[in-house]
């Protein structure tokens, strides 16, 4: 913060991917006996629930940006095209996956942590052209001269293969989460 007055802030990590791959995002299961809400699924106003590039599990979702019909040309504004959503997660974790090639970021979460984007830590952004697989951190306050530190840890794999139905996709995944250790705040 250079300013004179504290600033509430979150770091907010974009990895803008080539088009032609599948993003990949946990979303947590709590205990089912429970009556509290532990999932969120966030949507942005342009996002269709019956877009066909997504994929909702019950532990996964997956943003297959093949599916994604291309605008007509010369289109100004928000374009039929886009679509976002969040998810909250402790996982801290989402990849891409294009051909045969697995990018997997790992980043903290933070337990109790109050998250922008109606308490998104997990953001996948998709349209025609491209992909954004962001995270965010937590919302700090920052008094003059402090600043925000948010590691995160991008790994690359090749030769991976991922099934597209959920429980192949997260068996597929779990070796190479494995090869990537989490990142600590």
């Amino acid at each position: 913060n250079i300013g004179a007055t504290p600033l509430n802030y979150a770091a907010w990590s974009l990895s803008v991917m080539r088009p032609g791959g599948r993003a990949l995002t946990p979303i947590d299961v709590g205990d089912p006996s429970a009556f509290f809400d532990t999932r969120s699924l966030i949507l942005w106003s342009y996002t269709k629930f019956a877009d066909p590039r997504y994929s909702f599990g019950d532990r996964l979702v997956q943003v297959d940006q093949t599916k994604v019909q291309p605008s007509p040309a010369g289109m100004t504004g928000r374009r039929p095209d886009e679509s976002k959503i969040g998810v909250d997660t402790w996982q801290g974790w989402a990849g891409y996956l294009r051909g045969d090639v697995l990018y997997l970021k790992r980043f903290p979460h933070e337990p109790g942590g109050a998250y922008a984007d109606g308490g998104s830590t997990v953001e996948i952004y998709s349209s025609a052209e491209f992909i954004e697989v962001e995270n965010l951190s937590p919302l700090v306050t920052l008094k003059p001269g402090d600043e925000i530190v948010y590691p995160e840890e991008w790994s690359l794999f090749s030769g991976v293969s991922i099934a597209p139905d959920e429980s192949a996709a997260l068996r597929d995944l779990d070796k190479w989460l494995r090869q990537s250790p989490p990142v600590t705040p």
